[in-house]
Order: C-alpha cells, then structure tokens, then sequence
C-alpha cells in the first residue's frame, strides 16, 4: 500500500468505521476560516489504533441545517468523544469497501445510497478496495460502475457491489474545476445544492461570539455570490481564506449534509463540497454586499457557548 492509498484508506476513518454514541454524523473535512485542513497519514494511523477525536433539491430553496448546529470555528466535535472502532467482520460491504480506482481516477465513498432514478449508464465494471486495518490486510470486492444523472463522472460516480441492488455515491477528491460556472455545471448545482443557515464568528468584550442567522432567500445567495460563472478556481493549501461567514449547504445526491461554503471580506467565496478546498475570487463588493445582506435581512441570534460542542457547517 502506498503512501497516497494509505492515506486515502485511513484518513476518512472517523466517519466510515467510526460508530459514536451519538447518531449525529456530518461531513469531516472541513474549512476552518477557509483554510482546508487534510489529515495526514499519522495523525490519521493515530485514530485508527486508539479512541477518536472526530473532527433537496432547487435552486432558490432554503432548508433549515439541524437545530443542534452551532459554529466552533467550522470544526465539528461532538458531545461525546468516545468512539468505537468497527472490525472488519462487523461492517457491511459498503463500509469495507470504500476505495476505487477507475478510468485514471481515484474515488472513495460517500456511504451514501444514490436513488435508482439517478441511476445514469453503466459504465464499466470494477474492483473496490477495503483494508482491514487491525490485520493490515487489502481486500478486494468486484462492483460495477454507473454515470450519476447531472453529475460528471470526473467528479462522482455510483457503484454497486456484486450481489447488491443499492448503488453508492464514490467522489473524486482529487477533482479541480477551471472557473465556478465549470463547478456548477459539473454537479448540477442549481439542482443538487440545497442552503441551510448562515452563521458567523467574532469577538465582543474579550468574547468569543457565534451567531446564526436564518431566512436567506436562495435566489439572493444565488445572484450575490454565484452568479460570477467566470470566476477562476485560485484555491490553494498555501494561501488562507479568512471567512467571515459560513453557509451550511447540503448536496443530498452525494451524501453532503452541512458543509460549508464560505464568504471572506475580501472577496472569496470558498467550499470544501468533494472534500477538498475550491476558492472562487468574486470581488470584495459581493462578498461585503453579501455580509451586509444577512446582518441586515435575516434573523440573528447569539447561540448559546454551552452549545458549542455540538456540529456545525464544515
């Protein structure tokens, strides 16, 4: 197993073999004031031997994120931090096998079923890779691969496992769009992306604040901070995206629940949707017309600081 396999199998340990005492589960790479951070190969071997510390549709619908969400500097954490580590023989197939290589892409699993009426054409047939890590051992199941309807298959496809019926959403991690409307049209977005609500941080007094604000109208986040399909993709691990505010956003084709995408001052919309950082420069006068939009139009309230282990936008 290579370095850059090891690290795809064990990385996303925390939520495909993870069970927690609590059954709240969101997405774990995240933006922390823009800036993406991945897991390496041994903090990762870290929580994979020992007790873990884990970090629908339509275009101008707005849909409330969980009432448990709060923001803690866009990093999740939980009421409870015991983990449980699953054995291989205690998982199902689809939580052993949660890597693909195909057609020159690497993909690993949402562990999300995708619907049978977005089931597009087969397009090849294949064989996931699990490994069982207590054992160090590379396991291999045969599946067949099918295009997502409206989704590239540079970004996502479903499999389906020899001998089952459901299919599950694999996404390219690895994939980089040009320009913003690229991305859109990519993922279908004015269909599949769906707003929650917004929150924000700051400090008051010597105080750390988190805010969340409800009742953006979609349209508007649309046309303020989307609408600029020229935009480049300029993100990069080198440079650090001070976001002002977070958009929870879910894509429920892929099995994306409250991740963030993220509004600087300066200009930047960024999102970490397929699980790595995409920075769109929009200009400063959207985002600042946007800021001034929410603390303006939208319901504010102070959350309350003995919520603040719960899940946020990531």
């Amino acid at each position: 197993m290579n370095e850059k396999t090891l690290l795809k199998a064990i990385g996303g340990i925390d939520d495909r073999f993870l069970m927690f005492d609590t059954q709240e589960q969101t997405d774990r790479k995240s933006i922390k004031h823009g800036a993406v951070w991945v897991v390496c190969a041994a903090a990762a071997l870290a929580v994979c031997i020992g007790a873990a510390v884990v970090l629908q549709h339509g275009r101008n619908e707005v849909k409330s994120a969980p009432e448990s969400s709060v923001v803690t500097s866009a990093v999740t954490t939980y009421k409870s931090e015991i983990a449980y580590e699953k054995q291989w023989n205690e998982m199902t197939d689809e939580e052993r096998y949660t890597l693909l290589e195909y057609g020159g892409e690497s993909y690993d699993s949402r562990l999300s079923a995708v619907p049978q009426e977005f089931l597009g054409e087969k397009a090849g047939s294949a064989q996931a890779v699990g490994y069982d890590l207590f054992n160090d051992k590379k396991h291999t199941l045969g599946c067949e691969v099918f295009a997502i309807d409206g989704i590239d298959q540079n970004c996502a496809v479903a499999v389906k496992y020899d001998g089952q019926e459901n299919a599950y959403a694999f996404v390219n991690a690895y994939y980089r769009p040009q320009t913003l409307g690229q991305f859109i049209d990519d993922l279908s977005l004015e269909e599949n992306l769906v707003f929650g609500d917004i929150y924000c941080n700051y400090f008051e007094n010597g105080e750390y604040v988190s805010m969340k604000y409800t009742g953006a109208d979609g349209g508007v986040i649309w046309n303020m901070l989307l609408s600029d399909r020229t935009a480049a993709n300029v993100y990069s691990d080198n440079d650090w995206y001070d976001v002002k505010m977070d958009i929870g956003v879910d894509v429920p084709l892929l099995g994306y629940k409250n991740i963030s995408l993220g509004v600087t001052e300066d200009g930047y919309i960024v999102t970490n949707i397929l699980d790595t950082g995409k920075a769109f420069y929009i200009g400063k006068d959207k985002t600042e017309a946007f800021i001034k939009y929410v603390e303006s139009e939208c319901k504010g309230e102070v959350l309350p600081k003995e919520n603040g282990d719960e899940a946020v936008p990531e």
